[in-house]
């Protein structure tokens, strides 16, 4: 279960409430801003805080160690990126989404337990060198069922795909071909592609055609072939254009997806979650 301590975004949920509950008290009869934009666009920071684990099994040492990215091999679950997304509405109830941010980081760590990863044993008291690479790019059409005048309501279908890859280099145990273990300097690499389908709907209310709250969430699980697992994703945003081609944004975000692959019975499992507060620009006409 991700242990990432929550009590830290308790506050950014707190000022967005309360920012909310002031917009909602100056709500103005102007016309309907609901399905008028064409494009948007969001640039800006993520702060995310990040729980993860991944198991590596082998063919000759059978179920590989669940590691924890964070405690195990010294990562920081505190991380700062970019994040780039938007969308082109191309008739007033369709609309299509494209969105990326990723991340690269680095740790060395003397690991404090035994680690057996693919074939390899990495021993307590070794120095590991680690990198870790995230990549997420998705995608998604968007029907809107419902607009008022102040609300609109969508549905979506997209894909998520995402690119992860460690590589680990220190002191490890391995088998010498039947005759005994060996103690060496290795170097391994463990990678995972998967495009995951989301379904998702989402709730868009405009205070005045200069405020609106976003709320989303999307969901998906799978079990075919060599992959099972599950992805859950949610938002909550408040915008405010200050200008009729330019705001800001401040919001919430919670990811997290639970993967296993099985692969001629070499079992690879996954388990990331993040969240956090993102600050953005916007650019929409």
């Amino acid at each position: 279960m991700p242990r990432v301590n929550r009590r830290k975004f308790i506050t950014p949920l707190i000022i967005l409430a309360v920012i909310f509950a002031g917009v909602c008290s100056a709500i103005a009869n102007d016309e309907s801003p609901v399905g008028k934009d064409k494009f948007k666009l969001s640039l800006g920071g993520f702060f995310p805080a990040i729980d993860s684990q991944i198991r590596i099994d082998s063919k000759t040492l059978g179920q590989g160690t669940e590691i924890d990215l964070e405690d195990d091999l010294g990562f920081n679950e505190d991380v700062s990126l970019g994040r780039i997304e938007g969308y082109w509405r191309f008739k007033p109830k369709h609309r299509f989404y494209l969105g990326y941010y990723g991340f690269d980081r680095d740790t060395l760590h003397t690991i404090d337990k035994e680690i057996e990863w693919d074939d390899k044993t990495f021993v307590i008291g070794a120095e590991l060198y680690s990198e870790w690479t995230v990549n997420f790019i998705y995608g998604s059409y968007a029907y809107s069922f419902f607009q008022g005048e102040k609300w609109e309501l969508s549905g979506s279908l997209g894909l998520y795909y995402l690119n992860t890859k460690l590589l680990v280099r220190g002191t490890a145990r391995i088998e010498d071909g039947g005759e005994g273990e060996v103690s060496d300097e290795v170097e391994d690499e463990a990678s995972l592609d998967l495009p995951i389908p989301l379904f998702g709907l989402k709730a868009e209310y405009y205070f005045t055609p200069k405020w609106r709250a976003l709320i989303g969430v999307s969901y998906f699980t799978i079990s075919i072939d060599e992959w099972d697992g599950s992805v859950f994703d949610f938002s909550a945003n408040l915008e405010y254009l200050f200008h009729k081609n330019f705001g800001i944004g401040l919001g919430y975000l919670y990811f997290e997806s639970d993967v296993e692959r099985d692969r001629e019975k070499r079992v690879s499992h996954l388990d990331y979650m993040y969240q956090g507060v993102q600050v953005y620009g916007i650019w929409r006409f």
